[in-house]
């Protein structure tokens, strides 16, 4: 949140003050307990993935205006209320007001939302319902630009769509957070990279598109080897590192330890999460 600015005798080069806004510096850390017996739980699914990109358009079937609204790769929780921005308008473009969405993952819900925002009479038809859906098993991390699309595939004006659901998205996130229970709220995430941090081998070709909306959250920040102690180990077991990642749950079900070097570094990011 940006306040206003007192007095000054000089202000400071626009590019410096605008670059990005102030957050909290990352924290001290404290001594991480993660143990494979920690873990309490795996879950795996399946995300819809298109090398174009989601399907946005509208279709007529039969009598029926038919809005597509699926295919966020690994982005679903992070653009939903983006994408619904995107859809729900083509849904009410004719002026019919009874709406029927079909699926009530994150997708369907933000769209029935939106919908009925706008002044729709929505109705949900699905075949599980939460927590059954497979949304409930994502992450929940912001993410938007992860498995969104390939680089040789996705359109030429797609980038331009892709952060506008970003912003839109982001913006409506932020209203969640502080409401009872924590349906949104910032975490520290700590990542460990057998080599420096840099992006992956990547054989698909997957679009980043991340640079366009770099001034939503903190940087990276590499920390030096060392700075996170090793668990205790018995004598003449391998020397590892645990890597761990804070869930909205309080502790990582992907909790790790692998053999590590005591130079290998660590990165630190801050980002916000939505509890399913």
């Amino acid at each position: 949140m940006l306040g206003l600015g007192g007095c000054a005798t000089a202000a400071p080069p626009v590019a410096a003050s605008l670059a990005r806004p102030p957050f909290r510096p990352v924290p001290p850390l404290a001594r991480i307990n993660a143990k494979p017996e920690r873990i309490f739980d795996i879950t795996v699914c399946l995300r819809p993935f298109r090398a174009a990109g989601p399907r946005l358009d509208a279709e007529t079937v039969g009598d029926k205006l038919v809005v597509h609204n699926y295919g966020h790769g690994g982005s679903g929780w992070s653009l939903s209320w983006g994408s619904a921005k995107v859809v729900v308008p083509k849904a009410l473009s004719t002026g019919q007001k009874d709406i029927a969405v079909i699926g009530c993952g994150a997708l369907g819900l933000t769209a029935a939302i939106t919908a009925q925002r706008a002044g729709a009479n929505v109705t949900i038809y699905a075949k599980d319902r939460m927590p059954e859906v497979r949304s409930a098993r994502a992450t929940g991390v912001w993410s938007p630009e992860s498995r969104i699309s390939t680089e040789a595939a996705a359109p030429a004006g797609f980038p331009v769509i892709w952060e506008q659901m970003a912003r839109d998205s982001f913006r409506t996130f932020h209203h969640y957070l502080g409401l009872p229970g924590s349906p949104v709220e910032w975490i520290d995430r700590y990542v460990l990279f057998d080599a420096p941090p840099g992006r992956r081998a990547d054989p698909v070709g997957f679009a980043h598109y991340g640079s366009r909306i770099a001034d939503l959250t903190p940087p990276t920040e590499a920390l030096p080897g060392g700075a996170i102690r090793s668990r205790r180990r018995s004598p003449g077991a391998p020397r590892c590192r645990c890597s761990t990642s804070r869930s909205s749950a309080g502790c990582s079900p992907r909790n790790s330890c692998r053999p590590a070097a005591a130079s290998r570094p660590w990165s630190s990011t801050r980002r916000p999460t939505s509890r399913s």
